[in-house]
């Protein structure tokens, strides 16, 4: 990705050679600005706070596909809701959900990616018995029974394991490799860390899917730091 910079030629004989201004700011007149008044005063792509340049930063939220999100379980039955866990047979259910992250462009920089989804039955406390939910980030063009058994591409712990609440998690790690290679879409397959803890009761989590439904909230920037 290219980067303007600021110049400054200065002298009347023998002009030196243009040099990039320090701290993303332009030249003015022949000296470069030593701090920012206004956004003029930085480079494109930059933007003046408290008389220092910053890169622009655009915030967006990115709603769940709901045609590419559901569950799928080890027997190979698809369905939805987003359901996790297991059943009273020892049947696994992993969840899947999908954004569109084209919006985004390629190789922008990522500031956050954030998750959120909220849990609205917690049914035999599977955050208990099952132990942590792990995000694995896959790809499929649809949902089906292969998709349960997909090579993950790079998987991170969802930490927050209060059930039946609404539930906050980094992704910046999935998704940021997805933005570099000016995917699509961002897929998680979301599997708790246990199959089944063979107790023959359901223990699963299963995901509000209209009144709060998943969602990725993402700020990113064009430029470097």
């Amino acid at each position: 990705m290219s980067v303007d910079v600021g110049t400054c030629n200065a002298g009347t004989c023998v002009p030196p050679a243009a040099k990039a201004c320090p701290k993303s700011l332009i030249c003015s007149g022949k000296a470069c600005k030593t701090s920012c008044d206004a956004d003029q005063d930085c480079v494109s792509g930059y933007i003046c706070v408290s008389h220092t340049c910053y890169p622009k930063q655009t915030v967006i939220d990115l709603p769940f596909s709901a045609s590419l999100s559901g569950t799928v379980t080890s027997d190979g039955k698809v369905s939805s809701p987003i359901q996790v866990g297991d059943d009273a047979s020892k049947v696994q259910s992993c969840g899947f959900v999908s954004f569109k992250i084209s919006d985004i462009p390629k190789g922008a920089y990522l500031v956050y990616a954030t998750f959120v989804y909220t849990v609205i039955k917690d049914n035999g406390k599977a955050y208990d018995a099952l132990g942590d939910m792990v995000a694995q980030k896959v790809s499929y063009s649809k949902l089906e029974r292969g998709s349960f058994s997909l090579s993950p591409s790079g998987n991170v712990t969802l930490f927050d394991t209060v059930p039946e609440s609404s539930h906050n998690d980094d992704v910046s790690s999935l998704l940021q490799p997805e933005i570099n290679a000016g995917a699509a879409n961002l897929q998680l397959r979301l599997c708790f860390s246990k199959a089944s803890n063979n107790d023959s009761v359901a223990n699963f989590a299963q995901f509000d899917m209209s009144g709060e439904p998943p969602v990725l909230y993402v700020k990113y920037q064009l430029l470097p730091l």
